[in-house]
């Protein structure tokens, strides 16, 4: 039987299940409520969540997401990362967390429309940001067009250097 309150959860979760960016599931158990707090903080700052739901509710609000493959991880002490900011420093942060503290397990996540294990999610938080992508590739832009720039510069420095030699040869008149 559903009580009130289990599907007021439910419908919470299902929610903010449509209006994600990604999920990722972890194991949580071990873990002091001053921890966890420290976690849902840093997140919170990334426009992302850390909630711990009852697996039956979150079960049922993933197969409403049509995102049922994660289901054989919803065993156990499950906590979700809900993401609607960048998945990538969501996952940076958590996977930093868990390095921290190894009572927090990564077990799995879907994100950029893909279900990925653990080690996936590892690989892509040792992406470089968006920010840092960008910079790189301006950089690259950047010399790029000075590189452009020099060379269409050179055919009128070397001729300006071959009138200049020209001058330095011709005999001088008087």
């Amino acid at each position: 039987m559903v009580t009130p309150a289990k599907e007021k959860i439910f419908t919470d979760i299902s929610t903010k299940f449509k209006g994600m960016a990604g999920i990722i599931l972890t194991e949580y158990q071990g873990l002091t409520v001053s921890d966890l707090n420290e976690l849902r903080k840093g997140l919170r700052k990334l426009d992302s969540q850390y909630v711990i739901v009852k697996n039956t509710i979150t079960a049922r609000a993933l197969k409403e997401a049509s995102i049922q493959e994660l289901d054989q991880d919803l065993s156990g002490p499950t906590a979700l990362l809900i993401i609607n900011g960048d998945e990538v420093l969501a996952a940076k942060k958590l996977t930093d967390f868990s390095r921290n503290n190894e009572k927090l397990k990564i077990k799995s996540g879907h994100l950029f429309g893909k279900v990925m294990s653990s080690g996936e999610i590892s690989r892509i938080a040792s992406l470089p940001t968006k920010d840092q992508l960008l910079g790189q590739f301006t950089g690259v832009l950047k010399m790029s067009l000075c590189s452009l720039v020099g060379v269409l510069g050179a055919p009128i420095r070397d001729f300006v250097g071959v009138l200049n030699a020209i001058k330095d040869k011709a005999p001088e008149k008087q």
